[in-house]
């Protein structure tokens, strides 16, 4: 891959540098702009640079730079000390009652949701994951949980990217993927397939 990347970035760089000749008068250039070959040769490169700069294709070969298609954001999720105390606030800031508490085993959280996409969520054992993180980030942004159209070439992505998938769940009517937040700035990211 990062082969790819660097021929990428060398075709990039030598279609730029033809664009630019090209437009200006200057020797060989000028020359191989008044030619068909060159001209054909041109409009190909600055094809090139513009499909490469969307991820399209290099010589037949496919370089999706990003093959994840996100759709909207799901919700996003904010990890709290005193879930009742932040309920209390966030309802009197945004004027909209929670609904919950609803508990979360497999994410190890117990949390009120709001209908235009913010939970608030805090942990559900005193000694888990939640907890933890609790205790070592303080509270904050926890989750940002993305919806895509396709799952499998979501997590393909990610993981070309160097991120780690920590689990998989599939639902009656959804699939998930939840990635480590060391790779994400400090932020769970769950991608949703619905």
């Amino acid at each position: 891959m990062l082969g790819v990347l660097l021929l990428t970035k060398a075709i990039i760089a030598i279609g730029n540098s033809i664009a630019q000749l090209s437009s200006g008068n200057q020797g060989f250039a000028s020359t191989l702009k008044d030619t068909a070959f060159g001209k054909d040769m041109v409009l190909a490169f600055e094809d090139m640079v513009k499909q490469l700069r969307h991820g399209i294709i290099l010589s037949g070969l496919k370089l999706e730079v990003n093959k994840m298609k996100v759709e909207k954001i799901h919700h996003v999720a904010i990890l709290v000390k005193d879930l009742e105390k932040a309920g209390k606030l966030y309802s009197d800031l945004l004027g909209m009652e929670f609904s919950g508490p609803h508990e979360q085993k497999a994410l190890d959280v117990k949390f009120l949701s709001f209908p235009l996409g913010i939970n608030l969520v805090t942990p559900l054992t005193p000694d888990g994951p939640s907890a933890r993180t609790l205790e070592r980030r303080g509270e904050g942004l926890s989750m940002l949980i993305l919806n895509v159209s396709n799952i499998e070439e979501a997590i393909a992505d990610m993981e070309s990217h160097g991120v780690k998938l920590v689990g998989r769940e599939e639902r009656p009517s959804s699939k998930t993927a939840t990635f480590h937040p060391k790779d994400l700035c400090g932020v769970f990211i769950e991608l949703i397939e619905e």
